[in-house]
């Protein structure tokens, strides 16, 4: 059984709908001999030094597959969490969006455009840095009751937003239009930061560390 991932360069923010059907059209491509774009090739480049095909250690169940701005990997299932881990970092470094292909998640989604930070208490900010973040999420309070982080253009609704209501911590997230918005609760302060920092990050990830229910806003 193959562990299988997929990483290309992405200039869109996408939702997990048009992640699977850019999934589904690299894995009907031909085959081509290096990867299109050149952040794809730099990080095949950086995945096979680390795992040289053919090497007696190495991972692969098939060699890495160039397609489109893309390349296919699988590996064997006894090396997944190991592998993943590696491409997901290599996929940060290069501004590339990685998809477990295993697990239905998106690693890594790469930067798309400005994050705008804003708060109840006016707080405004473009392109915050990981401190101004991390204070905004400290300066939550009954009165300063919410914080907003949205990616790309004003009104993209790409977005992640949490609400303090009575000591409560709600977190919600929407990907790109009123159906498709989310909301769970977090544990804590160090919960939420650590939310609103991988989104900031591009680290996909921290969905998965949640149980989201949508939100009907009809």
């Amino acid at each position: 059984m193959s562990y299988d991932l997929a990483v290309w360069f992405e200039t869109r923010t996408l939702s997990d709908d048009e992640v699977l059907a850019v999934y589904d059209v690299m894995i009907d491509a031909d085959p081509d001999p290096r990867p299109a774009h050149p952040a794809v090739s730099a990080f095949l480049d950086d995945l096979t030094a680390r795992y040289p095909v053919g090497d007696l250690d190495d991972p692969w169940s098939a060699e890495p597959c160039a397609v489109v701005d893309g390349v296919l990997l699988s590996v064997m299932y006894s090396r997944a969490d190991e592998f993943r881990s590696v491409v997901t970092e290599l996929a940060r470094q290069h501004g590339l969006l990685c998809f477990d292909a295993s697990s239905d998640v998106v690693r890594t989604f790469a930067r798309a455009g400005a994050f705008t930070l804003w708060s109840a208490e006016g707080f405004r900010c473009a392109d915050p840095s990981h401190e101004q973040l991390l204070a905004a999420v400290g300066r939550m309070s009954e009165t300063n009751n919410y914080i907003v982080l949205e990616r790309g253009a004003e009104n993209s609704e790409v977005y992640i937003q949490s609400l303090v209501s009575d000591g409560a911590l709600t977190l919600e997230h929407r990907e790109g239009s009123a159906d498709r918005h989310y909301a769970t609760r977090a544990a804590d302060r160090v919960e939420l930061a650590g939310a609103f920092a991988a989104f900031l990050a591009g680290d996909e990830e921290w969905k998965t560390r949640f149980t989201w229910e949508r939100v009907d806003l009809s």
